[in-house]
């Protein structure tokens, strides 16, 4: 049924606009996040807490769910032929086993939060960096990998939609509600109420006992530095909990009432489907929408992650010859070699973006002269091409634009860039959002169309045409903002 005849084509509209762009912006920024908290959490001062282990492990299962659920959904948007009743077992096991491990890890995070701030000692036990690397992160991923099987059983293809048929819709419906909507949250929410309880608790104890002057003389830099890093590891733990909360109580109140108007047999308008339609629509982004942004929460409530990230980026650029970019102690480090520092971190983009323009696009123009076609003829080395024959060449005109902006800045307003807040506002947080803007720009538009890219492997470039020119939306916008 077309937009024009639905009783509410505006609701249409917006779920196309969710699932051809909202989908994919929310599945790069979830594959960069959980790639990041990966990389962090294998550091030995973040690894050594038990209750990171369960983050390290969550970011696995959400980089297996978030590319089985939006990747296949994606494929299958505009070629429904493709959805089989193998897809749909598949799909649907390695998705739900997935996310349900990734849910299952937070809730043993809370629990673990919960035993260390306990006063039982064998209870303390739990949070232990061995019980969570060999008996609960184990357990989980097993019973998780066992519990949904009937799904391979039972859903099936009907009518380009996966189902399930008969009695195993019911125990679908009951799995859903019981294991998906109400037990994660529900667990969460009082396992890290408790936890805030003790933690009170342990404060009123302290300033009824004192510690003695020989206690704060035993007291140990070590162990306030452990006790610190806990209380940040806690606001991680905390600020997920209710991100999770608050993006899944939607998609669990919206179960339900699927569920019992199903089978209470329920006659339903169309105005009444369409607005069914929309709803779980949005609940279905948001269902992806916490294991996206768990290492943008992670930065922005605990100082310790942001160090790590700090040094992971110097690390990198120390390796990659480029020390001197984030290096501020050197000798001589006067205001002006700084600010030519400063200065020279847009260069350094530029340069790196010009350079794998040059290493791919002359090689590949130089094949095609030499065997007169695209070779190989496959649709990936075509959009390999246009990506970076048309994104990182339009990505590199707009970082030289904000150069350009950037060093009026410094030329005439440089004492923004003297304190550490305001040089990382004015300096480095515009060249991270352009970077990253540009990547996911180009990421949907090319990789992930809201049409069917047509391949001419006889011409140049694949016809030097994307199909995503012609869509109105992000046709207008790349000609008018890039």
């Amino acid at each position: 049924m077309s937009s024009s005849t639905q009783p509410y084509p505006a609701l249409v509209l917006i779920q196309v606009i969710i699932t051809r762009y909202a989908y994919p912006v929310v599945l790069s920024i979830g594959i960069v996040g959980n790639f990041l908290n990966i990389i962090l959490f294998l550091r030995k001062s973040l690894r050594t807490t038990s209750c990171n282990n369960y983050f390290f492990a969550s970011a696995f299962s959400n980089l297996v769910a978030l590319n089985i659920g939006i990747v296949a959904m994606l494929y299958t948007y505009d070629r429904p032929w493709a959805i089989t009743t193998a897809y749909c077992k598949i799909r649907s096991y390695m998705f739900n086993a997935s996310q349900q491990i990734s849910r299952y890890l937070i809730v043993s995070a809370c629990i673990d939060r919960f035993a260390l701030c306990s006063t039982n000692a064998t209870l303390r036990q739990f949070s232990r960096v061995q019980v969570a690397r060999r008996c609960v992160i184990p357990f989980i991923i097993i019973i998780w990998h066992v519990f949904p099987i009937y799904m391979l059983v039972f859903n099936s293809a009907v009518n380009t939609s996966c189902v399930y048929p008969g009695v195993s819709a019911l125990v679908n419906s009951i799995y859903g509600m019981s294991f998906v909507g109400f037990l994660p949250p529900t667990l969460m929410l009082i396992f890290s109420t408790l936890t805030i309880r003790n933690l009170t608790s342990r404060q009123d104890r302290r300033h009824v006992h004192p510690l003695s002057i020989v206690n704060i003389n035993v007291s140990t830099d070590r162990d306030r530095k452990q006790q610190k890093k806990d209380q940040q590891v806690f606001a991680m733990l905390i600020v997920q909990v209710i991100v999770y909360v608050i993006t899944t109580s939607m998609g669990s109140i919206n179960l339900v009432y699927s569920v019992a108007t199903a089978y209470m047999g329920i006659e339903k308008s169309i105005e009444r489907k369409a607005i069914e339609s929309f709803i779980s629509s949005v609940t279905g982004i948001l269902n992806y929408t916490s294991p996206s942004l768990s290492f943008y929460l992670f930065l922005l409530v605990s100082s310790l992650y942001r160090k790590e990230m700090k040094l992971v980026i110097r690390q990198v650029c120390t390796r990659c010859g480029l020390r001197w970019i984030v290096n501020n102690n050197s000798v001589g480090n006067s205001r002006a070699t700084h600010h030519s520092r400063l200065v020279n971190h847009a260069m350094i983009v530029l340069l790196i973006i010009g350079l794998i323009i040059q290493l791919v696009d002359i090689p590949f123009h130089l094949n095609f002269l030499r065997f007169g076609i695209v070779l190989p003829s496959i649709p990936f080395i075509c959009l390999i091409w246009w990506f970076i024959d048309i994104g990182l060449y339009n990505g590199f005109t707009i970082i030289m634009a904000w150069s350009s902006i950037h060093r009026y800045l410094f030329i005439f307003h440089d004492q923004i860039f003297f304190r550490g807040k305001k040089r990382f506002l004015f300096h480095y947080l515009p060249l991270i959002i352009l970077i990253l803007y540009i990547l996911i720009f180009y990421i949907i538009a090319i990789i992930f169309p809201p049409c069917m890219h047509a391949f001419d492997y006889t011409l140049p470039v694949c016809n030097d045409y994307p199909c995503y020119l012609d869509d109105f939306i992000l046709g207008l916008w790349d000609s008018i903002v890039n």
